[in-house]
C-alpha cells in the first residue's frame, strides 16, 4: 500500500517537474533566444504553435517534443534529434533538415516540407 502511494507521489512530482521546465522554457528562454537553441534539450516539451522561424536548433534534442503547428520556416535543424517528434501541420519551408531526420519523426501529417510540398498530398 505504501509503495503504491510512493509511486503515485513520484509520478505527480515528475509531472510537476516537467510542467515547471516547460513553463520556464517558454516564459524565460524561448521568446528571447529562439535564434540560439544550438544543442538545447527540448525533449518532451509541448511547443504546439510556437514560432521558431529562422531559429538555430542545430544539434538540438527534440525527442517526443510536440511541434505540431510550429513555424519552423527557415530553421536550422541539421543534426537535431527528431525521434518521435510530432511535426503535424508544422511549417518546415526552407528549413535545413535531412530526409533521415524527417523519417525519424513520429508524425508529419499535413506538414509543409522544406521544398514547399505538403506531406501526404498527392502531387
Amino acid at each position: 500500500m505504501f509503495a503504491r502511494f510512493r509511486y503515485k507521489l513520484f509520478l505527480r512530482l515528475a509531472k510537476a517537474a516537467l510542467d515547471l521546465r516547460q513553463f520556464l522554457f517558454l516564459q524565460l528562454f524561448l521568446n528571447r533566444r529562439k535564434g540560439d537553441l544550438v544543442r538545447a534539450d527540448l525533449s518532451f516539451l509541448d511547443l504546439r504553435g510556437a514560432d521558431l522561424s529562422n531559429g538555430n536548433l542545430r544539434e538540438a534534442t527534440l525527442i517526443r517534443a510536440d511541434l505540431s503547428g510550429v513555424n519552423l520556416r527557415g530553421a536550422n535543424l541539421l543534426e537535431a534529434d527528431l525521434q518521435q517528434a510530432d511535426l503535424r501541420e508544422a511549417d518546415l519551408t526552407y528549413a535545413l533538415v535531412t530526409d533521415q531526420q524527417l523519417a525519424a519523426a513520429g508524425s508529419l501529417q499535413g506538414a509543409v516540407l522544406p521544398d514547399g510540398s505538403v506531406h501526404g498530398e498527392q502531387g
